[in-house]
């Protein structure tokens, strides 16, 4: 169930970033709801920075995402820890 919240959660990061196309979170937040699964992580941010520490995907201060170039294509974008952390605030 938290892998459903967290597909919102990476469309709704990936429009934030330019790279997902408007209105993606609200179709994949609508379909998931429709199914009966979460659409948001209850997670403060002290939890969410903890998690981003541990990501396998990350190298040192780095982390790669995957996130929506459009709905069906999935495509990893690189950014700093830091800034995403920024953008999950």
């Amino acid at each position: 169930q938290a892998v459903a919240a967290g597909m919102v959660q990476a469309a709704r990061l990936g429009t934030a970033l330019g790279i997902t196309p408007a209105g993606t979170e609200t179709a994949v937040a609508d379909l998931l709801a429709a199914l009966g699964l979460p659409v948001e992580i209850p997670c403060s941010q002290a939890h969410y920075a903890a998690a981003v520490g541990l990501d396998k995907k990350g190298a040192g201060e780095n982390i790669s995402l995957i996130v929506l170039e459009e709905l069906g294509k999935a495509a990893a974008h690189r950014m700093t820890k830091t800034a995403l952390l920024e953008e999950l605030a």
